[in-house]
């Protein structure tokens, strides 16, 4: 269903984001759904406390890099950030 969807921007979490495996969940639905969310957005955002960082689960849906924002709170440490962000997306801690 999602394929004939043209969204134009996506809020998409994930159980864990890390910088070897991208954005992943251990649903294989859950996993199908939200890579159809990816492929069908113009524009994408991460939103994911920072315990979700250096998680990998058992499907990945996405990598770093389809997504131009990802959003987290300051307990991200800067470093760490700013390492996501070398792989394309603006990270903004709030």
């Amino acid at each position: 269903m999602l394929a004939g969807f043209v969204i134009d921007l996506a809020f998409v979490g994930a159980n864990g984001i890390s910088r070897e495996h991208g954005l992943t969940t251990p649903d294989p639905a859950v996993a199908d759904v939200k890579s159809q969310v990816v492929r069908v957005s113009r524009r994408r955002v991460f939103a994911g406390v920072h315990t979700k960082f250096g998680v990998s689960s058992f499907c990945r849906f996405a990598e770093i890099a389809d997504f131009e924002t990802i959003v987290t709170d300051a307990a991200l440490p800067a470093s760490e950030a700013h390492r996501y962000s070398l792989l394309g997306p603006q990270v903004l801690r709030v």
